[in-house]
């Protein structure tokens, strides 16, 4: 075969182009790699920020079950500022439970759309 000229033109110009090929799989591998750890690190605090919101969640409502539990009793009773106050505090746990679940599913979507990212990718 080294009789004929054009193999041994061909051979290395092909040999050349993958090489070139290799070099843009590996750089594209390098930017996937660190795409992915990217992706772990937001996933990571997207989960830590969630599972925080979900305790504020949870505390407000033990407490919330507790202050119920305290007007019911207050209610047998003739403090109706005491009564008033503890609605109030109700009230205000209301929207402090509201608020985080509220955060926790913001959380929660934006961590499901990076999945979908990062399995599209």
């Amino acid at each position: 075969m080294h009789s004929d000229g054009r193999v041994d033109v061909i051979v290395p110009r092909e040999v050349k182009k993958i090489k070139k090929e290799i070099g843009k799989m590996e750089k594209r591998r390098k930017e996937l790699e660190s795409l992915i750890e990217e992706v772990q690190e937001k996933s990571g605090r997207l989960t830590e920020e969630m599972v925080e919101f979900a305790q504020v969640q949870d505390q407000s409502g033990v407490q919330k079950r507790s202050l119920e539990e305290k007007i019911e009793e207050l209610r047998k009773t003739d403090r109706e500022e005491q009564l008033n106050k503890a609605e109030k505090f109700i009230e205000g746990l209301d929207n402090k439970i509201k608020k985080a679940k509220e955060i926790v599913e913001k959380l929660t979507s934006r961590q499901d759309r990076s999945r979908k990212r990062w399995k599209a990718t």
